[in-house]
């Protein structure tokens, strides 16, 4: 290679380097200012860097350079229509939805300690620079459209970095998201009608169920669940046109239960037995600690036992099992409206139980 190309490579690279070090600095800095945990929308858009007012405006729709006056206005009364603000909503992901959902449970502002405790806070993936690179986190998307502001506030006497609602978008909000959520449920319906599969798509998924056929033929199981069965709901999903990500994502999420299932079948007769205790216990503690994972937020548990609900169902309408009424419990006793995760107690133990329970967690 030339010697002066590979020094205008390495020029590149350092000074990208820099770029994203200097932003990431400035992020931490934008951070650390003061904000009000009734934060006002105006004010708030009047402290933001001028790239990041100007991204949110191209983000609303507005593409040409504006004074600062004129962004501040156009933002909030954009914001403020009902109309606009459900198309905005629309289009967020439903992490971005979920996080919304959880600041207006506790009143439209909380800590980042108890955010992250729910929902994905990883901004670590977004630029500083929101006019050339958008933020593509569910927290970023929502700051990035001036639906939450970040800042630093008094709480019980110390400053804690919290995550903020402008409390004039927090009764139009709590207003419009059952409704956004229902109208993105039949968005996702109406695609699921139409041909998802690319050619590509099509070749992947068949190599997905030779991966399935490998992955019980290689395995030494004594399972409840027979490869034969998830290759079948594979292609039962593929034959309701889901998208191949989300098929992909299926076998992922089953993996985990049959790692579960095969663990704690020992008891059981059928995959009937196993009670919405144990797919609480199954969520909350047995995929965090098999597989190094952090607790799962509340998306990611509604996602494992949607597709769980499917599979139950699929086995009851091909009379495999009797029940699935167990799993319909579980999501109902752990996830709740206010988009937080219940934890359902498992039983007093009872006579050879009791003994299980010292090597058997749950």
């Amino acid at each position: 290679m030339n010697d002066g190309r590979w020094d205008e490579q390495i020029d590149r690279y350092f000074l990208r380097s820099m770029q994203i070090a200097i932003g990431k600095k400035w992020k931490e800095m934008e951070d650390k200012k003061g904000i009000s945990k009734d934060a006002h929308l105006e004010i708030e858009l009047s402290k933001l860097p001028v790239h990041w007012r100007q991204a949110i405006c191209q983000n609303l729709g507005y593409i040409n350079r504006m004074s600062r006056n004129d962004q501040i206005f156009y933002i909030s009364n954009i914001l403020r229509n009902r109309k606009f603000l459900k198309k905005i909503l629309v289009e967020l992901s439903r992490s971005s939805l979920f996080i919304l959902k959880y600041l207006l449970s506790r009143g439209g502002w909380a800590t980042f300690q108890q955010l992250s405790r729910q929902a994905n806070t990883d901004e670590s993936g977004d630029s500083w620079w929101w006019d050339e690179d958008p933020p593509s986190s569910p927290l970023g998307q929502l700051r990035a459209r001036a639906l939450v502001f970040v800042g630093k506030a008094p709480v019980k006497n110390k400053l804690y970095k919290i995550a903020v609602i402008p409390r004039e978008l927090r009764e139009i909000l709590k207003q419009l998201l059952p409704e956004v959520y229902k109208l993105k449920d039949k968005i996702e319906q109406r695609r699921a009608f139409q041909k998802s599969f690319s050619p590509k798509n099509e070749e992947d998924y068949l190599e997905l169920l030779e991966e399935v056929k490998d992955y019980f033929e290689d395995t030494d199981w004594f399972s409840l669940i027979k490869g034969e069965q998830i290759i079948n709901f594979l292609k039962y999903l593929r034959n309701k046109n889901l998208p191949y990500e989300e098929i992909d994502q299926a076998w992922e999420y089953l993996q985990y239960f049959l790692n579960f299932v095969d663990h704690y079948s020992f008891s059981k007769e059928s995959l009937e037995d196993f009670k919405a205790w144990e797919f609480s216990y199954f969520l909350l503690d047995f995929i965090p600690s098999e597989y190094g994972e952090s607790a799962l937020i509340y998306e990611e548990v509604r996602q494992i036992l949607y597709i769980l609900s499917e599979f139950y169902k699929y086995l009851k309408k091909q009379g495999e099992i009797k029940s699935d009424a167990e799993i319909q419990k579980a999501i109902t006793c752990i996830l709740k409206d206010d988009g937080k995760i219940s934890r359902i107690p498992a039983p007093p133990a009872r006579g050879p139980e009791a003994l299980l329970m010292v090597t058997v967690p749950g």
